[in-house]
């Protein structure tokens, strides 16, 4: 006799919504935007249908022990995960992280909580002014968004490289990337040297705040060169 299976409203419409992303009729930007969910959770989801239908949808922690009773060996789990694997992300890549490798569901809050109990997780910031929000582009390749990650992303036992890559704003869609030993000038101009041969010039480009790159005389006369 096979198992009944129930599913939330919630469950329904994430269904509904990777169906259509499946079949091109959303685009994955849409779809995340659609159910709050990030690209790459929106990848795993449509992964996921494809292999198991209707149950690929179902909740991360179906089957797991409920996130919300935080005994205290899942706070030991987490920092323990942290400190092997993510040591230098960020509360809210980490959170992602364990909702999307570990199905392990928690506020960012609380994570934030628990690495800094243990003395872990980025230094905080101090002094700086707020920023309001900045509002994105409305059409594609209106402006590009370029930016580096540096992470141990072959793994620990190689070096860390930083993730150069280049999204367009209005959509979030990614254009092209690379991986360098560091952010560098070198870095950036190829990046955008073949996000401009496929898609041709922006209006403007837009460097994160917290970007190790610099305004200088010299590289603003490159920049000129490139855009050229």
């Amino acid at each position: 006799m096979s198992q009944s299976v129930c599913y939330s409203e919630q469950d329904m419409k994430r269904f509904s919504v990777i169906q259509q992303a499946l079949v091109a009729a959303l685009s994955t930007a849409v779809a995340a935007k659609m159910l709050g969910l990030s690209r790459r959770q929106v990848f795993r989801l449509k992964a996921s249908v494809r292999r198991h239908g209707a149950a690929g949808v179902r909740h991360g922690n179906h089957g797991h022990t409920p996130a919300n009773a935080k005994p205290r060996y899942l706070q030991q789990r987490v920092v323990g995960i942290y400190r092997k694997d993510c040591f230098d992300f960020n509360f809210a890549h980490f959170t992602e992280t364990l909702a999307d490798e570990f199905a392990i569901n928690l506020s960012r809050e609380t994570v934030r909580s628990w690495l800094r109990a243990e003395g872990l997780g980025p230094k905080p910031h101090h002094g700086h002014h707020h920023r309001r929000r900045r509002e994105r582009q409305a059409q594609f390749g209106t402006m590009l968004f370029l930016d580096g990650s540096p992470h141990l992303w072959l793994g620990p036992e190689l070096p860390m490289l930083t993730l150069m890559l280049s999204t367009d704003d209005a959509t979030g869609i990614p254009l092209y990337g690379l991986f360098a030993p560091q952010e560098s000038r070198d870095a950036c101009f190829m990046v955008l040297y073949h996000v401009f041969r496929r898609y041709g010039l922006p209006n403007s480009l837009y460097l994160d705040r917290a970007s190790q790159f610099t305004t200088t005389r010299h590289g603003g006369r490159s920049c000129q060169m490139l855009w050229k």
